[in-house]
């Protein structure tokens, strides 16, 4: 019996997680459920899944519960709780400490959370190796090119990763349009329904980026042997090169539920929770990411290559400006030269946590001043 506490519970991969988790009750105990605000949501899950202890950021304790309350509430489970999983799927940075505690203790975590290794990755990858505890990713992309590459002795086999993107809403559109692009036609994603600020992401392509960092410091692959290949079908979630040039693929219905239950069952896989995939259906493409289109790829790439204090500073950055995007405060263009400027003030690495959070702290200010002198 896998003991697991769930942080993020009300949002989509929470609420997948639960989903993969609630008809093997043989096998997993929810423990802990955590979440931000929706309390009401939260509570219902814990009374479908008998959990117990709840963690959120504000309010009053709760009759017949255990209570963490407080922005640190994750934060503090993790450090002390009784768990043997831990499934990180808050937003944003706040998935970083919780993440480093769970790794000193030396139990498992599913990472759902860009930002954590966006942000920290050095860290965390230091303490997973310092503590032995294990590092899971649940995202699509990244569970692909681990089932990939899992099994594979020699890492100096590999060629090259190769990361798949939709492209996103506005991946047909004139380029001179682009600029000023209205947020209807930026949350039109083709291919299915996401939350707005990961969308606008995935029209902007700076997800992609995200996800190019996370690969850098999961499996080790320098920068410039991770590539991201425009994949409008949505269906081949990542490729692994080899040195002989051969080529393995991950392909599946695209549905978060897969990655979960594969990160979960690890290292066996059970019955389908999905549907099959139709291999007559339709034709795979494959094409170059035009960098006209996708500039803000470049930004965040070329963030990560100046070190951890600038990926902080962007990812900062990009989540002021899709805020100020989707409130109509500034032109979808204006995304880009925000990145720019703010990216542009940092270099070099992290020393801690403390760190990473003051250059969090001043690369809001930074990007904010921006948006004002626009």
């Amino acid at each position: 019996m896998k003991r697991i506490a769930v942080l993020g519970c009300t949002g989509s991969i929470g609420r997948q997680t639960i989903e993969v988790i609630r008809d093997r009750f043989d096998k997993y105990e929810v423990v802990a459920l955590g979440c931000r605000g929706n309390l009401d949501a939260m509570i219902r899950q814990a009374q479908t899944l008998g959990t117990t202890t709840l963690l959120y950021a504000s309010g009053e304790a709760i009759d017949g519960y255990r209570c963490y309350i407080g922005e640190d509430a994750m934060w503090r489970y993790a450090q002390e709780g009784d768990y043997d999983v831990l499934v990180v799927a808050v937003v944003g940075i706040a998935g970083l400490r919780p993440t480093l505690a769970a790794l000193a203790r030396s139990k498992i975590v599913l990472l759902a959370n860009k930002e954590t290794l966006v942000c920290g990755g050095n860290l965390v990858m230091t303490s997973q190796l310092m503590h032995e505890g294990v590092l899971l990713p649940i995202d699509s992309e990244h569970s692909a090119l681990w089932q990939c590459l899992d099994n594979q002795v020699n890492r100096r086999t590999v060629k090259k990763l190769i990361l798949t993107a939709s492209g996103g809403a506005l991946r047909d559109m004139p380029l001179e349009a682009l600029s000023s692009a209205s947020v209807a036609d930026v949350l039109r994603h083709p291919n299915w329904r996401m939350g707005d600020k990961i969308t606008v992401d995935c029209a902007t392509m700076v997800n992609k980026g995200f996800e190019v960092i996370e690969a850098m410091h999961l499996f080790g692959v320098s920068l410039d042997r991770i590539q991201v290949l425009l994949h409008r079908q949505s269906v081949v979630h990542s490729m692994v090169q080899f040195a002989d040039n051969s080529y393995l693929a991950q392909m599946a219905v695209a549905d978060m539920r897969l990655p979960i239950q594969y990160a979960l069952d690890y290292p066996e896989r059970r019955s389908a929770i999905v549907d099959e995939l139709d291999l007559t259906a339709c034709p795979l493409t494959f094409a170059k990411v035009d960098d006209a289109r996708y500039p803000s790829l470049g930004v965040v790439v070329d963030a990560a290559k100046r070190g951890s204090n600038a990926s902080t500073a962007v990812n900062a950055a990009d989540e002021v400006a899709v805020e100020a995007f989707l409130a109509g405060h500034i032109a979808y263009g204006k995304i880009h030269t925000i990145l720019t400027h703010t990216a542009s003030r940092f270099e070099g690495n992290a020393r801690d946590i403390i760190d990473i959070e003051l250059v969090d702290r001043d690369a809001r200010r930074i990007a904010k001043e921006g948006i004002c002198s626009l």
